[in-house]
């Protein structure tokens, strides 16, 4: 059975979206960190989704909304409204849980790394290191 990871582009539109990271990607960085991985493609992306159902379970830890939910967000206290997106300066439920066409809690927008607002299109690096990281965690422990 071949494994197909669907890798999210930033746009949160495409519905088979199923990481965040390509296999390529997991090997490059566990060759860089001179860590093991299995040897087949396969294995190693079974791995990213496994790393991929941790990441989207802390939901509830990441800033700002899912990008598709950007309709719903009200222009009050707590947000500016800035070109072309939304952004908040505050924690906010403003959104509700709405975003059945975006399968990945990212990208997200109202989300700033570093004081710096983060695009409402890009997928941030930690983020993607998160995933391969969790994947070499399960990996070490089977």
């Amino acid at each position: 059975m071949t494994i197909t990871l669907v890798v999210e582009d930033g746009t949160g539109s495409n519905p088979d979206a199923n990481s965040y990271c390509a296999v390529a990607d997991l090997q490059t960085y566990a060759s860089m960190r001179s860590r093991a991985l299995p040897s087949a493609d396969d294995d190693c992306a079974i791995l990213l989704i496994q790393a991929m159902d941790y990441i989207e379970a802390q939901r509830d830890r990441f800033k700002g909304v899912k990008t598709s939910q950007q309709d719903n967000l009200q222009s009050q206290q707590g947000y500016i409204v800035g070109y072309p997106n939304y952004y908040m300066q505050t924690v906010s439920d403003v959104a509700a849980e709405s975003a059945q066409d975006q399968p990945l809690q990212w990208p997200r927008i109202g989300v700033s790394i570093d004081n710096a607002i983060l695009s409402s299109n890009v997928i941030p690096l930690e983020l993607k290191v998160g995933q391969m990281t969790q994947a070499l965690l399960i990996y070490d422990q089977q």
